[in-house]
């Protein structure tokens, strides 16, 4: 069966296959079921995949196929398909037999079946030209298919005459199949936040990223209450919505067809509510969004060059660099362009060191025995280790590692049996007068006293 809709389909096929092999002495030892699965092609029907992988494979027990009708098979659009799998069974000793449909051995029952599998074939391409119609139809007249409404929006129901029903909270449907549902403004609290992601796109030219973290510290989130993303922010601003037009016709998903995507110029519009924003601001958006994409148009050997300036100008190279860096891709396209950061990073001839401390060349991690000979070349060559020793050599991990590994750098420093100044404190006090307490704190360069802590290594007068 194709759809939920028809639950009681397979029960019905089920009893009168039993009934035909009662009539014809067959006794049913094993069924095979493709629930809520299209007939239009094989892919994703595991019941017939099981079959067919059976029956080939020789781990059959049985000698006969029984299946309900021709259509049950399926419904391919290729008729050719249908009868290479029945001869998959076929040679291999194992008959297909359809029991509401009496098809002869000779050339007039093979002429019969072929003519059945057009039949069904047909059957599928006509229902899909009437169901395109109607959803069409709907389309036109600003009726929403199904989905979760897009953020600043809600759904709404409406009775045939055209009265409005109910609002429809997220997950819920419509109560009868006369009504129609379609979208409206949710509030006011959410058009602000759209005109305010629109004009810090357009006018203020922020990127979708930096829009995010802004709505985030204002205390604006997501309609579910989370976060907000770069990815919600472009959501918002290609949403044909704002301006009061619904759009249709983005793509185009024929008898199990691959999918195939419009550009939007043709698209179909229509218009269902009033607009949010004017569609010159909108407009400019999609400008803005196009220049934007057009950063993909890159050649590998022009992102790799990007990492290079990055690593003159600043020494090093990191995502958050690489994400700020205005003309040049981000880091999740270096990942989808070249598989991962590291292999980029390595085709600009940079070390991964340069990128992320205490890495091997090919992005593994340190062990711990090589992170405590790390530390003993420190001390072999400084005579001494304290924190900032260790924070100024790259080839080292991250303070991060240590606490995982050893627990703190204390504890990897007295694992390494290598002297160094580490004395404890009830109080100190900073340069700008905040006070800690009971804080590790250290000897370095020049006499000073450092102190250590997950923003980093702060010097203290103590």
């Amino acid at each position: 069966m194709s759809t939920d809709h028809q639950r009681f389909s397979l029960e019905n096929q089920a009893a009168s296959i039993a009934s035909y092999a009662e009539a014809e002495g067959f006794e049913i030892v094993k069924s095979y079921v493709d629930a809520g699965r299209s007939g239009l092609s094989a892919a994703g029907r595991l019941g017939l995949a099981q079959l067919l992988a059976d029956v080939i494979g020789g781990q059959a027990d049985f000698q006969t196929i029984l299946v309900l009708d021709v259509s049950r098979w399926g419904r391919y659009q290729d008729t050719d398909e249908a009868a290479h799998y029945e001869y998959l069974c076929r040679s291999r000793g194992v008959a297909v037999v359809y029991c509401a449909e009496a098809f002869g051995d000779g050339f007039a029952g093979s002429i019969v079946k072929h003519l059945k599998r057009v039949m069904a074939a047909e059957y599928s391409r006509e229902l899909s030209a009437k169901v395109r119609a109607a959803k069409r139809l709907n389309a036109e007249m600003g009726h929403t298919s199904g989905g979760p409404a897009p953020y600043g929006f809600c759904r709404k129901t409406f009775n045939p005459d055209g009265t409005e029903d109910r609002l429809l909270r997220p997950g819920e449907r419509k109560s009868r199949i006369t009504q129609s549902v379609r979208y409206a403004p949710a509030g006011e609290a959410e058009t602000a936040v759209i005109r305010t992601i629109f004009r810090l796109f357009v006018s203020k030219g922020k990127r979708q990223a930096d829009i995010a973290q802004l709505l985030n510290r204002k205390g604006s989130f997501w309609t579910d209450g989370s976060p907000w993303t770069k990815e919600r922010v472009g959501r918002v601003l290609r949403c044909e919505l704002v301006t009061g037009t619904q759009a249709f016709g983005k793509s185009t998903h024929h008898l199990a067809t691959p999918v195939q995507h419009h550009p939007r110029g043709a698209w179909a519009t229509t218009q269902v509510m009033k607009p949010l924003l004017s569609q010159r601001l909108f407009s400019a958006a999609q400008g803005r969004l196009r220049e934007l994409d057009g950063l993909y148009t890159q050649t590998e050997e022009e992102m790799v060059e990007g990492l290079r300036r990055i690593a003159r100008r600043e020494g090093k190279v990191t995502c958050s660099l690489i994400d700020a860096e205005p003309g040049l891709h981000g880091s999740r396209a270096y990942i989808s362009r070249f598989g991962s950061v590291g292999r980029a990073y390595r085709l600009a001839g940079l070390p991964l060191s340069a990128v992320k401390r205490g890495r091997h060349e090919d992005g593994s991690k340190l062990s711990r025995a090589e992170v405590l000979d790390g530390i003993r070349r420190l001390y072999e060559t400084h005579g001494r280790v304290d924190v900032a020793l260790y924070m100024a050599d790259r080839s080292l991990p991250s303070l991060r590692h240590i606490d995982a590994e050893f627990g703190n750098l204390s504890a990897a420093f007295r694992q390494a049996k290598v002297p160094h100044t580490w004395g404890r404190r009830p109080h100190y006090k900073d340069l700008t007068g905040e006070r800690c307490e009971g804080e590790n704190i250290l000897s370095g360069p020049k006499g000073g006293r450092y102190f250590l802590s997950m923003k980093g290594i702060k010097r203290y007068d103590v």
